[in-house]
């Protein structure tokens, strides 16, 4: 199987915001359900911008939400963190020099996903 490409992993943010469009909540509501001791929106904000990891406390929140395990949202972050943690860093350098791109995921060479190829890396580790 040479053309393999294996599975992403996703953030648990990104669960967390396909199901507030499910829902049709908006940040508010969701920091509201979260919680009985006022969930600051701004911690709701960075959940669904993949900027804030799962915490027990943010997974019991979520539970409460969503009517879902905590264990469910703890296992989603530990599946990320092994994700990211398998993967080669790369870095990708403009032309300025500024990088574009956190890491890549290679296949012969070429990033699944932005067709960026090794040869035009640096590997700052």
């Amino acid at each position: 199987m040479k053309n393999r490409i294996p599975a992403q992993c996703f953030h648990p943010g990104e669960y967390i915001r396909d199901e507030m469009e499910a829902r049709k909540w908006d940040v508010a509501e969701l920091a509201k359900r979260m919680s009985v001791h006022d969930t600051p929106v701004e911690i709701v904000v960075s959940l669904i911008e993949c900027k804030q990891d799962i915490t027990p406390n943010i997974a019991f929140g979520l539970r409460r939400a969503f009517g879902t395990s905590a264990d469910l949202w703890m296992n989603l972050q530990k599946a990320f963190d092994v994700w990211q943690e398998s993967r080669p860093t790369l870095r990708a350098v403009d032309k300025a020099g500024v990088c574009r791109v956190d890491s890549h995921f290679f296949v012969d060479g070429v990033c699944a996903q932005c067709g960026t190829t090794i040869a035009s890396l640096t590997t700052n580790a």
